[in-house]
């Protein structure tokens, strides 16, 4: 419920040139950083003997529960447009790519095309090109919903702490091979990436803001695994406590491995 309602309360903004340069600007960024996640997780998956939750975990950030509250607090409320890119992106992948993962499935173009989050993206990107606003007696509620997605992950992240046995799960040993992987490598592979692209291209100053933009998605990339890789563990039986164990360590690193990760983003580019 809480993240569709913030999806349309996030398109809820006068449409302007810049805004849409902005989408633009940001789903390519949002787009080559997701793929190059499962890129890169694939090319370690044999040399490291990559499970299933591992690789899953590994690839894929819990961005939406804390990019949003994040940008908010960081940039402010009229930023949240630019989180809507990799929200989608990565919505179609986790319930495509990271579910096929999971069941052995092949993958189905049902799984995004009746997905809420993205039936409410469409519908308020229509409403936003249409400059159709909801009357304040919805705008209003949602709004407030919005405002509850920081609040919430924490209460899910202290579910699965009580619902876990703690000392047995933070001895194995490989919680912290994925935690090196998705909190420290993987980011830090991608801001040197971004750093390259930055010194051959000029990537930042192609837009008005695009510094600003592109921190969004690379925030998105440095937030801990998903809780949705848990879901997916439940779902198709496949190691739920350790799936349940990694998204409460990386989300306790994040207190420190995301402020650093920010400042040598800040500092470089």
């Amino acid at each position: 419920i809480l993240v569709p309602a913030s999806t349309l309360s996030i398109f809820q903004v006068d449409i302007s040139d810049q805004i849409l340069h902005g989408l633009l600007f940001g789903l390519l960024f949002a787009l080559g950083m997701n793929v190059f996640q499962v890129l890169f997780i694939r090319l370690l998956k044999k040399p490291l003997h990559l499970t299933t939750v591992e690789q899953a975990s590994s690839i894929y950030p819990n961005a939406v529960n804390m990019i949003i509250p994040l940008v908010a607090y960081m940039l402010g409320e009229e930023w949240l447009i630019y989180v809507i890119p990799f929200m989608i992106i990565q919505t179609v992948m986790m319930f495509t790519h990271a579910k096929s993962l999971f069941s052995g499935e092949p993958i189905s173009i049902r799984s995004i095309v009746l997905n809420v989050p993205i039936i409410c993206a469409v519908i308020g990107f229509i409403m936003m090109i249409l400059r159709i606003q909801f009357p304040d007696v919805i705008s209003i509620p949602l709004a407030e919903m919005k405002t509850m997605l920081g609040p919430f992950a924490m209460l899910i992240a202290g579910m699965l702490i009580a619902g876990t046995d703690m000392p047995t799960m933070i001895r194995r040993k490989r919680i912290y091979l994925v935690l090196f992987l998705r909190m420290i490598l993987t980011p830090a592979v991608i801001l040197v990436i971004l750093l390259i692209l930055n010194h051959a291209l000029g990537v930042t100053g192609m837009i008005q803001d695009g510094k600003s933009i592109i921190l969004i998605p690379f925030l998105a990339s440095c937030a801990p695994a998903a809780s949705l890789v848990t879901q997916f563990a439940q779902l198709y039986d496949n190691d739920a406590k350790y799936a349940s164990a990694i998204n409460i360590i990386t989300t306790l690193f994040t207190i420190v491995t995301m402020p650093v990760m920010v400042f040598f983003y800040e500092q470089l580019l």
